[in-house]
């Protein structure tokens, strides 16, 4: 079981990315996010280990660290059978050093979350058809405008399923 450390936001960012991935859901298109059991987030990291111990002390390490707002600028798309749409963050310097910094305290990192490697991105379907990526672009672009997301905790979890390790407020 891999073990993730995540970024998860305030119950009002939450909601909105949360009708997002429902739209999805209800138009059909998706069901990969919602069958997750977990909350919209932000992965930071992924390691190839069951232990959660060193994930959690390298969270606690740059917990301080952790930047209080998240801006999205867009959709995008990882293209491949199936896709994956996200909703793109954008790489502040404060993001890519707090995360330079957790993937330095951690062993086993898979290698699309290494450092130089990692785009940042929220996942809002990881289940699309390529043939119905406009569909579900031209559903989520309806209404779509850039928004600045509050950063509550971060979070390290095990999968699948997503069972939350540890919990750490921002402070």
């Amino acid at each position: 079981m891999p073990v993730a450390v995540t970024a998860v936001f305030d119950p009002v960012a939450t909601a909105g990315l949360a009708r997002l991935i429902g739209r999805l859901s209800a138009a059909g298109l998706s069901r990969s996010q919602e069958s997750l059991g977990y909350l919209p987030h932000l992965t930071l990291a992924v390691q190839n280990t069951e232990d959660t111990g060193l994930a959690g002390a390298a969270a606690r390490d740059v917990l301080a660290q952790l930047p209080a707002r998240l801006e999205l600028s867009g959709l995008a798309v990882f293209p491949g059978t199936p896709s994956v749409l996200y909703a793109a963050a954008v790489p502040t310097m404060s993001w890519l050093e707090m995360h330079a910094a957790l993937c330095g305290r951690l062993d086993r990192v898979e290698e699309h979350f290494r450092q130089g490697n990692w785009v940042p991105h929220i996942t809002l379907a990881a289940d699309l058809e390529p043939g119905r990526l406009c569909e579900a672009m031209g559903l989520l672009l309806a209404g779509w405008s850039t928004s600045t997301l509050q950063v509550r905790a971060l979070e390290v979890v095990r999968f699948p399923p997503v069972r939350c390790e540890l919990h750490l407020p921002r402070t």
